[in-house]
């Protein structure tokens, strides 16, 4: 009868299998058919596409990692600040660990007052090439700092001009490719400490380079977990 003819259409063991693995099928469908809804659900961010008109503190706070892919994001974060700190960067997190931040001095990449890299920081940069790249699962926003010797226009534009600078190093690098480098000259906004020493300014000039999880990092988590869910089936 009927029995016999869906026997032979679908033998009884493939269709308990596809059976068994129904609730991952329908969550793959779910997530091809609607990945903005999945990814941006609970975040509350600005498409990756604004990044650059977003401001610095902007940038920085954003994408919000939803919060069933927290623990993963921060475990990748934790990896990749190992590996930074391997290479000597002076790395910190931020955002409870969902956030890298490495700090360069100005004074090893720039000569006094300045916007032309030295002829030797290849050593200090090109370990953060592959996360200047657009498709990187982390944008980079490079902040420049200065101290508060000059005045404020001055600091602005050498500031800018030196983010432009390491914005176009990393261009060269990339054989003249676009970068997803998000520059930004921040002048004398944000002193570390005081400048009422020849150390302090030095610690007040420094470049630094945050490296914030972008939406397809939450992405590659949710199609990770797929995977092992499939596998356990």
């Amino acid at each position: 009868g009927l029995r016999r003819i869906l026997d032979l259409i679908m033998p009884s063991a493939v269709f308990k299998n596809i059976i068994h693995r129904l609730p991952a099928i329908l969550w793959l469908l779910t997530i091809v058919a609607c990945p903005y809804s999945l990814f941006a659900q609970d975040a509350g961010n600005a498409d990756d596409d604004d990044e650059l008109s977003l401001s610095f503190d902007a940038n920085v706070a954003t994408p919000r990692v939803p919060q069933k892919q927290k623990s993963r994001v921060r475990e990748q974060v934790a990896d990749l600040e190992a590996s930074l700190k391997e290479h000597g960067y002076a790395v910190v997190t931020l955002r409870d660990g969902e956030v890298l931040r490495v700090t360069i001095p100005c004074d090893r990449l720039f000569a006094p007052n300045s916007s032309e890299l030295k002829a030797d920081v290849a050593p200090v940069l090109t370990p953060l090439k592959k996360y200047s790249r657009p498709d990187s699962p982390y944008k980079m926003v490079v902040a420049v700092h200065a101290d508060d010797t000059g005045d404020t226009v001055y600091c602005d534009r050498l500031t800018a001009d030196r983010a432009s600078a390491i914005d176009g190093f990393f261009y060269v690098l990339a054989g003249g490719e676009e970068t997803g480098i998000i520059p930004y000259g921040l002048g004398q906004d944000d002193f570390i400490g005081s400048n009422h020493s020849i150390e302090a300014r030095a610690r007040n000039r420094r470049v630094e380079i945050y490296l914030v999880p972008r939406t397809s990092l939450f992405q590659k988590q949710k199609f990770l977990f797929l995977r092992l869910l499939w596998k356990r089936k």
